[in-house]
């Protein structure tokens, strides 16, 4: 029965996770992960049509325990306007903050006041711009306890999260 099972599970061809997902949701027997990657990739037509440059995968990072243990950080323009994001991991939400100009300081300054609402933090993930690695934002860090962790300058993804949520907000920027 179960050989039944994993031909109907794998019946679209929709490769290792889709099939073990599909089977999660409807059945379950000790070893049928194990069964599904047996059959998945013993398939001549799946092995035939694989992709054959492997996504990398990325690099796990630490489970969430709490809201605001984590947030990104970023800058962004609409409208000729300047706006801080600040994004909690937890519950994926963004606190929103013009401000005047790009100088370190006032970042600095407009970071305080939604951590000062906010709470106490472990860490802030941004990019390399100069607002966040500079010695104001650094003291802001040291100041509050949390780490400043950047994204690599080469690799975009690293980031895409907050790239996202600005491209979100600023949807929403240009309806109001």
């Amino acid at each position: 029965m179960q050989k039944e099972i994993l031909d109907k599970i794998h019946q679209e061809h929709l490769g290792m996770e889709k099939c073990k997902l599909r089977a999660k949701s409807a059945v379950y027997w000790v070893g049928m992960y194990k069964d599904v990657e047996k059959i998945v990739s013993t398939r001549h037509i799946c092995q035939k049509y694989r992709n054959s440059q492997q996504k990398e995968e990325m690099i796990p990072s630490d489970i969430l325990r709490r809201p605001w243990q984590a947030i990104g950080v970023d800058l962004f323009t609409e409208s000729q306007e300047w706006y801080l994001i600040m994004i909690c991991y937890y519950f994926k939400f963004p606190f929103v903050r013009k401000v005047i100009d790009l100088r370190a300081k006032t970042i600095t300054t407009v970071a305080r006041g939604v951590l000062a609402e906010q709470g106490i933090l472990e860490q802030i993930i941004c990019d390399n711009g100069t607002q966040f690695t500079s010695q104001e934002f650094k003291t802001l860090a040291d100041e509050y306890g949390f780490n400043i962790t950047t994204s690599s300058p080469h690799y975009p993804k690293g980031h895409e999260f907050i790239e996202r949520q600005v491209q979100t907000v600023k949807r929403t920027l240009v309806k109001c």
